[in-house]
């Protein structure tokens, strides 16, 4: 029923469109996912990445000419473009490549996904060269060591205000709500706190684990994981 609802809300605004002989209906915000690479610094246990399927672990060489083309292709349809993986700046050439070519192709909108690992002057300073518009960060707790343990990395929470000083403007931080962790109204504004005192950081966005049906392509262990760690969001809105 959802679904058919949710078709039939799409019906009052979708656009009709022909692309290489084809017709289609849009949603005026389309949004293009690169997904660079399936490597991670990180091991975090719901990850969404962990998959039965191959995926590659590092980048595909013709990476840049598939999105060069695609971009052309889907023009008419005027995407934002949001790159993700695993961790894309596990690879900071290719990712700064893919940056210069989004600019060059006047992309309305562009979006980084990452847990700051390796963003350095390299990576900052092409963030800023071409107008990378948006930065998501991953980070799940505002103590080091509880993020290092939920993450399974801890390379990324040291000194992260300093490697975020010059985007801070760009940057969401993106937090897991977890049972035991941040779970309550209290830890939430204290995760707040922390963003904005500590990182100079005021967007935030608090996601909540959805659970993931068992006849899927998710690794079993990472449906066990979302399924068993619950959070009670409504007492936290209340």
């Amino acid at each position: 029923m959802a679904y058919r609802e949710g078709f039939d809300e799409f019906e009052k605004f979708a656009i009709p469109i022909q692309l290489n002989g084809h017709f289609f209906r849009y949603h005026p915000n389309i949004n293009l996912y690169v997904d660079l690479t399936k490597s991670c610094n990180c091991d975090c246990s719901f990850c969404i990445a962990k998959v039965d399927f191959q995926r590659n672990s590092g980048v595909n060489p013709q990476m840049l000419n598939i999105l060069d083309q695609t971009i052309d292709l889907l023009r008419p349809l005027n995407p934002s473009i949001q790159i993700t993986g695993g961790e894309p700046t596990l690879f900071p050439s290719v990712l700064i490549d893919i940056f210069n070519l989004v600019y060059q192709k006047r992309i309305r909108k562009s979006v980084l996904n990452t847990n700051a690992y390796r963003l350095g002057d390299g990576v900052i300073n092409a963030i800023l060269q071409y107008n990378i518009n948006h930065i998501n960060v991953s980070r799940h707790h505002y103590n080091d060591f509880d993020n290092f343990e939920i993450m399974k990395a801890g390379k990324n929470s040291l000194g992260l205000e300093q490697v975020l000083e010059r985007i801070k403007d760009r940057v969401r931080l993106q937090c897991n709500l977890l049972a035991g962790k941040i779970d309550t109204y209290g830890e939430v504004m204290q995760f707040i706190a922390y963003a904005y005192h500590k990182l100079g950081i005021k967007n935030v966005a608090f996601a909540q684990l959805t659970p993931l049906p068992f006849d899927s392509f998710y690794k079993k262990e990472i449906i066990f994981e979302v399924s068993n760690k619950p959070v009670d969001v409504d007492s936290i809105l209340h």
